[in-house]
């Protein structure tokens, strides 16, 4: 009876410590590639190799080549253990009818996210914090700020969040709790508290998104929606037209989860 009562708390432990141990990895090869590349990045402008490329070119470079060492590590992990990669990262096939249905999530939570931080009294400073790294996010916006934050960010923050910790919690644990987990992770990586504060709810519902299809590539493709319409302004509205964006953006949101939660009903 005892080693009954305790097997739940030791698969949770586990599966715990397995997520905690792809989390840690992450960031000790984020923060070191990030370091070894910006030690380069200053030695060839000292070097006056890089004229004319400014700082915020050069950080979404040096971005995009961490996720690309993470990618390549990754890849060689899962080799050399003799895993396959994509259904150990959740990677599979979904039904065509969900992938517009999974953008369109992503773009109506972005426009309900938008119309909350207007609607609700945040502490100045916690804007300030926000609107200070938002800025330097889109600093000398270009074609290298897109591919980072539409293309590479959603691929790479779902495999990280969903595909390695969600997947890892949720062998071990309840759906909320591994959701609530991942989730929280999620909100801790982003650089603000506001950013944290909407990250970790964007992160419960990509990870309700990928329980829900069974693929991750449900949530990749929210995430894409999400980031993709977040490069526009809906702020900058005249106040009529901004008022109809947010409401159809938030019926959108609700119409989409109700459409996905009927399809995949079907197939449970």
């Amino acid at each position: 009876m005892a080693e009954t009562s305790e097997s739940p708390w030791k698969s949770r432990w586990e599966a715990f410590l397995k997520a905690l141990g792809y989390y840690l990895a992450y960031r000790l090869i984020y923060w070191g590639t990030g370091e070894v590349l910006v030690t380069a990045v200053r030695a060839q402008r000292t070097a006056g190799l890089l004229e004319g490329v400014s700082v915020a070119v050069l950080n979404r470079l040096i971005s995009l080549g961490i996720h690309a060492v993470f990618a390549v590590v990754l890849v060689l992990w899962f080799t050399l253990r003799q895993r396959p990669l994509l259904p150990s990262l959740g990677l599979m096939s979904m039904r065509r009818r969900l992938i517009p249905l999974c953008i369109l999530c992503g773009s109506g939570a972005t426009v309900t996210v938008g119309w909350l931080w207007n609607v609700i009294p945040f502490p100045a400073a916690w804007e300030e914090a926000y609107s200070e790294k938002a800025g330097t996010l889109f600093e000398d916006y270009g074609i290298w700020t897109f591919v980072l934050t539409v293309i590479v960010a959603p691929l790479m923050e779902e495999i990280v969040f969903r595909g390695l910790l969600f997947k890892r919690l949720r062998a071990g644990m309840s759906f909320s709790a591994a959701a609530l987990l991942s989730a929280l992770a999620f909100g801790v990586a982003h650089a603000s508290l506001l950013w944290m504060l909407y990250a970790f709810l964007l992160g419960f519902l990509l990870a309700w998104l990928t329980e829900r299809t069974g693929s991750l590539w449900a949530s990749v493709l929210c995430h894409f929606g999400f980031n993709l319409l977040g490069q526009f302004s809906i702020g900058a509205l005249p106040l009529p037209m901004y008022i109809v964006t947010c409401a159809v953006g938030t019926v959108l949101l609700g119409l989409t989860l109700w459409d996905i939660l009927l399809a995949t009903k079907q197939h449970k």
